[in-house]
């Protein structure tokens, strides 16, 4: 599963095999190299709950608690 992170909302998309998996990886990789107004951290895991599963902070808007690579 990816997310994509909006102004708006957060993007989920899920894979249904590792090679769809590089494909996502590999298009969003291009698209995400142009963007110059791209984050420096991000959510590794899910807002569930109420909360960011990875940090527990419970904003869906809070700022990521991982550097992006």
């Amino acid at each position: 599963m990816f997310q994509v992170i909006q102004p708006e909302r957060a993007l989920y998309i899920q894979a249904n095999n590792c090679v769809e998996a590089k494909d996502w990886i590999d298009i969003l990789t291009k698209v995400s190299q142009c963007n110059q107004k791209r984050l420096t951290v991000y959510h590794p895991s899910a807002y569930l709950g109420g909360h960011w599963l990875c940090c527990r902070a419970s904003s869906d808007s809070a700022p990521g608690c991982s550097p992006c690579t």
